[in-house]
């Protein structure tokens, strides 16, 4: 598993992490404790006006894919290419303490988000028991 610097996710085919500073989350692992007791999960509106600051500043790859920095490294060329019906699809936000972030949807909320969209639903992790088994350091 790797942990990449300030805010990134990463998905090798096998782990996803969202990693935030010093904070990492398994982002596989909370999809499957959602998915196996999905009412213990909260599912919430967010307002994508409330994370948008956190989409970066633009920047370009040398093969000319424009990205985002100093932000959660959002690929614009990905987010464009979601399809319609897969931007419905919840992203995760977990309660950690002070750290209340997403740690998965933010190329759909991106994507709402320049569609003009408002909101994104996410699931919340909130419960410590919970929050324990997704964190990774």
């Amino acid at each position: 598993m790797k942990h990449l610097k300030l805010f990134e996710e990463y998905y090798d085919g096998e782990d996803e992490v969202f990693s935030f500073v010093t904070r990492a989350y398994d982002v596989k692992k909370a999809w499957e404790l959602i998915h196996e007791n999905p009412e213990n999960f909260d599912l919430s509106t967010m307002k994508i006006s409330e994370i948008e600051r956190w989409f970066g500043i633009p920047r370009y790859k040398e093969d000319g894919t424009k990205y985002f920095t100093a932000g959660v490294g959002i690929n614009m060329d990905y987010a464009k290419e979601i399809p319609k019906d897969k931007l419905d699809e919840p992203g995760i936000f977990v309660v950690d303490g002070d750290f209340q972030f997403p740690i998965d949807g933010w190329h759909r909320a991106y994507r709402r988000w320049i569609d003009g969209e408002k909101t994104i639903k996410v699931y919340v992790i909130d419960k410590i028991e919970d929050v324990n088994k997704i964190k990774l350091n």
